[in-house]
């Protein structure tokens, strides 16, 4: 009877035994569960998720709600086996919303550094150039061009009044004119680093160089004054048109009529853009266009001349002229050069110039006129 006595207890004691290894088992898998929880929520809080601003309720720090959690009655019960589950525990933290860096209302910000997207590169505005592009142009090699200009306006043929008269006799005058070529230029500085790092730049900065060149080039071309060095400009040799009544406009066409009689093919009117539109917007007494307003083509020819608008003429001119007797002289067409200057390259910066050297060649002056858009009609 004892033997069977012993054997039972030492049986029940090692059923208790093994259901003691279960449940420690279990806790040590938990437990290792716990740890890995409490590891990856801690490496949230060092990555800076943190209370949330302006919480209902006081909120915990992540280390202080599972140190909260481990204290807990039912979860010490559980962990020393006498409950088969630690209940609900409820771990009040507060995790603080992912947020850009940008709109961080923090001090200093935190969250996440949102990359800018970077849209192509934008310039201002440029105003159309016109002048260089209508004059027809000549290369040359030298700094100077010049030429005869035969005059044979005194005298012509006439009858021969009767047998041993005299008869009529042409003078010819021979002058000289001769025109320079004059150097416009400009140029920058630009790290080069952002030239590497921004795309596009190189590109962009050189096409705008260009463009401040045939922007002066049409300025110079119209109205150079003629001084050393500079271009003597279209208008600045032009001489002005003597029919100064009627409407603005009919000036245009009577100043292109003019240079027709005289022998000329005026071809082309240069204008300044105001000029022009009021031209087109001009309205009769009954309040009716009187070249068809803004339903009217773009560009629309006055009295046969195509007008070239552009702002390198003032406004209240305009400039008929028959582009045969003018030539642009090209010594050197716009070009670019990168370089250092000085001690530019161990700073890291590069010089870019835009370089271009032409001239104005006027054949005939007589082959253009100046027209005054501002003097009053007759009787106005």
């Amino acid at each position: 009877m004892t033997d069977v006595i012993e054997k039972a207890l030492k049986d029940h004691s090692e059923a208790l035994k093994g259901f003691q290894k279960s449940v420690d088992d279990k806790l040590d898998a938990q437990s290792q569960e716990l740890d890995k929880l409490t590891d990856k929520v801690l490496r949230m809080e060092e990555k800076g998720v943190k209370l949330a601003p302006g919480a209902r309720r006081k909120q915990e720090s992540v280390s202080d709600a599972i140190t909260k959690a481990l204290k807990d009655e039912q979860f010490q019960q559980f962990s020393a086996g006498k409950l088969q589950s630690s209940g609900k525990l409820e771990l009040d933290i507060g995790l603080k919303a992912l947020t850009s860096l940008q709109g961080s209302p923090e001090t200093p910000q935190v969250g996440f550094d949102v990359q800018t997207e970077v849209m192509p590169i934008q310039t201002s505005v440029q105003q159309r150039l016109r002048v260089l592009d209508v004059l027809p142009q000549r290369d040359t090699t030298s700094n100077k061009v010049g030429y005869p200009l035969l005059d044979f306006s005194e005298g012509g043929a006439d009858y021969q009044e009767g047998e041993g008269t005299r008869k009529a006799e042409a003078k010819f005058k021979a002058e000289w004119d001769e025109a320079s070529i004059a150097t416009i230029a400009v140029h920058t500085e630009v790290s080069k680093q952002v030239m590497d790092d921004v795309a596009g730049l190189s590109e962009t900065i050189q096409l705008l160089l260009r463009y401040k060149l045939t922007s002066k080039s049409d300025i110079e071309l119209m109205s150079g004054d003629g001084a050393q060095f500079h271009i003597k400009g279209l208008l600045t040799q032009a001489a002005s048109f003597a029919g100064g009544t009627g409407k603005a406009v009919d000036r245009i066409g009577r100043a292109g009529a003019l240079l027709s009689s005289q022998g000329y093919q005026p071809n082309i009117v240069f204008v300044n853009p105001l000029d022009y539109f009021d031209f087109s917007s001009e309205r009769a007494t009954d309040g009716q266009y009187v070249a068809g307003g803004w339903s009217r083509p773009t560009n629309s020819p006055i009295y046969n001349l195509t007008p070239v608008q552009t702002m390198a003429v003032p406004v209240g001119q305009a400039l008929v002229l028959d582009t045969n007797v003018t030539k642009v002289l090209m010594r050197e067409r716009p070009s670019i050069t990168f370089g250092w200057v000085n001690d530019q390259m161990v700073r890291n910066l590069i010089t870019i110039l835009a370089e271009l050297r032409l001239g104005l060649l006027v054949l005939d002056r007589k082959g253009m006129l100046k027209v005054d858009l501002t003097t009053a009609p007759a009787g106005g």
